[in-house]
């Protein structure tokens, strides 16, 4: 597993010197370096943001005693979004970028992992069957039951 990402995370970064390299032949090296900058700053910006609200959203859950729900999740996944697009790099904003969006996040997610664990899951009802009724298993104790422990 380390290895593979070992593997991916070295062409990532070919993918991103070519790409600087393209764009700054196209708009000049100093249009780059400040889309590049851009980028930054609202990467810092939405970070600051989305790692407030992931905190809130943690300590709601601790307080209540609660596993932290999708929102969590929605929100972590954001914060690595804005990671994402401090990270210089014309790739890594796209992917940051499409992290944001809420139809692309799913499709993302799902490249990485196995379960799509952001798709709300459709499930149908059971049917009642008797509302009076409790299924249950019963064993006799052959032992006398008017012996109490005290």
């Amino acid at each position: 597993m380390l290895k593979n990402i070992k593997i991916i995370g070295f062409f990532v970064l070919l993918i991103e010197i070519a790409i600087f390299i393209l764009v700054g032949s196209l708009i000049g090296v100093f249009l780059t370096l400040l889309l590049v900058a851009i980028t930054m700053i609202i990467g810092f910006s939405l970070l600051k943001k989305q790692s407030a609200k992931t905190m809130q959203q943690m300590q709601e859950a601790m307080q209540s005693g609660k596993m932290p729900n999708l929102d969590f999740i929605q929100h972590s996944i954001k914060s690595i979004a804005a990671i994402l697009l401090i990270i210089p790099g014309f790739l890594t904003d796209l992917i940051g970028i499409l992290l944001f969006l809420p139809k692309a996040r799913p499709m993302i997610i799902g490249l990485f992992t196995k379960t799509k664990f952001m798709k709300p899951k459709k499930t149908k009802k059971a049917k009642k069957k008797n509302d009076d009724v409790i299924e249950g298993e019963y064993w006799k104790n052959d032992d006398d039951s008017s012996k109490h422990l005290e």
